[in-house]
Formats: C-alpha cells, structure tokens, sequence
C-alpha cells in the first residue's frame, strides 16, 4: 500500500512540475510560419478531415481559440481549424510607397461590385488573382490614399479598388 501511495505522490509531483504549454493565437491576423505548407481541417483535432492547405507567408484570420492548441479561421468561405503553434501575430501595416498615405481601419466589409478584380498589387497593373461578387465578405486591413484597399484574400494579402468597398 505505501508503494502504490509513494507512486500516486510521485506522479502528482511530476505533473505539477512539469510545464504544460499550448501554442494559442490571439484572435487578428496572424502569418504563417510553415517550411512546407499548413493543413487547414474541418474540425480542431490531428484526426480530422484536411479541407485544404495554407503556404509559408499566408495570412489568416483567427477568429477564435480551441482547446489543444487549434485557431479557428476562415478558409474558402468556412470556418477551419489550423494549429496555433505555426501562426505569428502580424504587428506592422506598412503602405508600399511612402508618399502615399495609408489608413488603417482592420476591419471586416463587403463588394458594392459584381466581379471587382482582387489584385496583387495596388495598381491597375496588378495581377489579377480573383474576383469578389456583390455583397460578398472581405477582411480589410486598411486603404491608401490613391484609392486601393489592402483586403485578406483567402488567407493571401491582396488589394482592390477602395472605391468599390463599404465598410
């Protein structure tokens, strides 16, 4: 009895001891910090369905935190789950060139265009990468002054006309 006692004391003494920790995101946009490519899963468990992947860079959502280290995020128009431990908060919001004023708003809005042109860059001559119908949800991290916005495209920084948001 007293070695059964002494082992039930020893395992709580090592448990108590050891530190626990648990990759948890804020909730904000965060980057991805992957060498090859981050599963997004249909629930917050290893063992649930892949839905999709994310790459090195990306940039997501989180809208909440999960038990065992998940963060919720939006990824093709659902909600996902990812692992908190490959998420770094972003922290700087920086317009490309520096004469031109940058607004930062971080906040969620949508199309008032059908088709509007979501782009690489904040120009015309930027490489179409999608279109955004009416009405349809886009996080905006903040506009410039020469009429472009810079959005969260599922989970890729990209830009549209400003003109064209409500917010």
């Amino acid at each position: 009895m007293k070695k059964i006692i002494g082992f039930i004391a020893f395992l709580v003494l090592m448990i108590t001891l050891l530190p626990v920790q648990q990759a948890e995101a804020s909730t904000g946009h965060h980057t991805v910090k992957v060498d090859t490519k981050l599963n997004v899963r249909e629930k917050p468990s290893p063992r649930a369905k892949v839905v999709g992947s994310l790459k090195n860079g990306a940039v997501v959502y989180v809208y909440s935190t999960e038990p065992g280290g998940w963060s919720k995020i939006k990824y093709n128009n659902k909600a996902g789950y990812v692992a908190s431990s490959y998420l770094v908060e972003q922290g700087s919001y920086s317009p490309p060139n520096k004469n031109i004023d940058y607004y930062y708003y971080g906040d969620w809005g949508y199309s008032s265009a059908s088709n509007l042109n979501v782009r690489t860059a904040p120009s015309k001559n930027g490489k179409v990468i999608g279109q955004l119908q009416r009405y349809e949800d886009i996080y905006i991290y903040g506009t410039y002054s020469n009429g472009w916005a810079k959005v969260d495209y599922y989970g890729r920084t990209a830009y549209v006309s400003s003109d064209y948001l409500i917010y």
